[in-house]
């Protein structure tokens, strides 16, 4: 995976969809668990 600079400010909010919609529990707030993640 390419990145380049973190966001400076907090986009999210409250909302958490798409940890929700994660089907193997690979995210959690502002974090993506590698050797979970099933794409890629």
């Amino acid at each position: 995976m390419v990145y380049d600079e973190p966001f400076k400010e907090d986009l999210c909010g409250d909302c958490d969809k798409c940890i929700q919609a994660c089907p193997v529990d690979a995210l959690t707030p502002y974090k993506v668990d590698p050797d979970t993640c099933i794409v890629g």
